[in-house]
């Protein structure tokens, strides 16, 4: 399936990609300092909470805005250049991000899920600019999801009810970014920077 065929109207959601598949998604990324802080935390709850997972590392730290597509091998320039130019035109003023709690969120496959921030009403600004992404992507006629709840995954586990209040940990989201994730190999790839003016 080509990467992004899955946002044309009428088409099928996203699946679970297998090993080898990259994925693209716009997102954004907390600052240095805030990304060494959050990896810190989520250290001292792996140990408090005898978790096992694999934490993601302070440069993979993220809050995914709206996910793209998924396919093997790399996305085709003419697809990245289109998203990236429909993101370019998305209008938005730099604000604050918030996250305080931590919840995990259990699937079915496996009992596995992802332990994560959250941040409720204090991710408002997050909300607004996934909302302004989906109305850019829809104007071009494509279509994604209507409603996220923001967050940031620190590791997937199979466990029990995780809940713990967590910093807070806030910064100022300046920009977002296009994300090219190797799915299995731990690695991302920013192939697009697109600031939020003001």
């Amino acid at each position: 399936m080509l990467l992004g065929s899955d946002m044309v109207a009428g088409g099928p959601a996203p699946t679970w990609p297998s090993e080898g598949v990259r994925q693209l998604f716009f997102a954004l990324q907390p600052d240095t300092e805030s990304a060494s802080a959050i990896h810190s935390f989520a250290e001292s709850l792996r140990r408090r909470h005898r978790l096992r997972g694999r934490l993601i590392e302070p440069d993979r730290l993220h809050i995914t805005l709206t996910f793209l597509g998924a396919a093997a091998g790399a996305p085709p320039p003419e697809l990245v250049r289109r998203f990236s130019t429909l993101a370019a035109s998305v209008a938005g003023r730099p604000f604050r991000v918030e996250l305080d709690h931590v919840q995990n969120w259990a699937e079915k496959r496996n009992g596995a899920g992802p332990v994560v921030l959250v941040g409720g009403d204090k991710t408002i600004g997050v909300d607004l600019l996934h909302e302004a992404l989906v109305r850019t992507l829809a104007l071009a006629g494509l279509r994604k999801e209507k409603v996220i709840t923001p967050h940031m995954t620190l590791m997937w586990d199979v466990v029990g009810a995780v809940a713990d209040r967590a910093g807070p940990f806030t910064w100022t989201a300046r920009e977002f970014l296009l994300v090219e994730s190797f799915y299995g190999d731990s690695r991302y790839e920013i192939r697009g920077r697109f600031p939020l003016g003001g």
